[in-house]
């Protein structure tokens, strides 16, 4: 497993475009370089929930909110304004027909539109007063964010922004800790922190309810462990190992010698100084 022909199968396997952002957390060696690309793939892997939790309680709360608001059950067919946003519906219908073998129902349609659709609904055309795509009347913002604290919806949109960014690096196995000045396994774990606690922040915001599920639960107890530098305890390679093991040896070796010479130079001393007494003995009887 740690032995140079395994590390550096490893390595390749990993890639070097993958391996490389690590390579600036300050590294021993390659076996540590991989021991914390693991570490923090582990760490990293506790935002999938929240992520999950926040985009389908979005999602649902939207779809709800709107179809209540304009009386169509398929809104999204006529409020979506943007090219962009209609290929995604177009899309939506035109997937959910293929691989359910029948035209989908609302529920098959918004279950298919990505995280970036319902984000992009709190963008200006949406949240712009006094004009026609104007979507965002009190009763529509409290029900799809019934656990927010006077935020405003460009404070939204720009933290479900942020998060869309974080759960595309996530799920396409990119590191989410990388960002300016993180330089460390320790800011690397501090970013990853920073990145959960707005997960979570925004779930409160969106479901009160599941917030206080994923703290019940202790998923955040949890996260909040695995998420701590102490926890990194990288081994040495089978190299490092066998050279410690060898130093350690050489060491101890060297201790016998220096204690052996000072036995027979203790010893050397003790005849010498024997026979100095002999010879005053012999002396005094003469």
């Amino acid at each position: 497993m740690n032995d140079k022909k395994s590390v550096d199968a490893i390595l390749e396997g990993i890639s070097s475009a993958k391996s490389t952002p690590y390579k600036g957390l300050g590294f021993k060696s390659d076996w540590e370089l991989i021991q914390g690309y693991f570490f923090l793939l582990d760490v990293s892997s506790h935002l999938v929930a929240p992520l999950q939790l926040l985009e389908v309680a979005l999602r649902n709360n939207m779809h709800k909110a709107i179809a209540s608001h304009t009386g169509k059950a398929q809104w999204y067919k006529t409020v979506p304004i943007s090219p962009i946003s209609q290929r995604q519906v177009n899309e939506a219908i035109k997937n959910a027909k293929k691989e359910l073998g029948r035209t989908g129902t609302e529920g098959d349609v918004v279950a298919r539109l990505m995280m970036g659709f319902w984000i992009f609904m709190l963008d200006v055309p949406y949240r712009t007063t006094g004009t026609p795509n104007y979507i965002w009347q009190k009763n529509v913002f409290d029900s799809v964010f019934p656990g927010t604290t006077g935020e405003s919806i460009k404070t939204i949109f720009d933290e479900l922004a942020a998060l869309n960014k974080l759960r595309n690096r996530l799920f396409h196995h990119e590191p989410i800790w990388k960002a300016a000045g993180v330089h460390d396994m320790k800011g690397a774990l501090a970013r990853i922190a920073f990145q959960h606690a707005r997960a979570l922040k925004v779930l409160q915001w969106i479901s009160p309810e599941k917030h206080a599920a994923v703290v019940g639960l202790k998923l955040k107890e949890r996260f909040d462990v695995a998420c701590s530098i102490s926890k990194f305890i990288p081994t040495p390679s089978a190299e490092e190992a066998k050279a410690a093991e060898e130093a350690k040896a050489a060491e101890e070796a060297k201790a016998a010698e220096e204690a052996k010479a000072a036995e027979e130079a203790k010893a050397a001393e003790e005849a010498k100084a024997a026979e100095e007494l002999k010879g005053a003995e012999r002396q005094a009887g003469q």
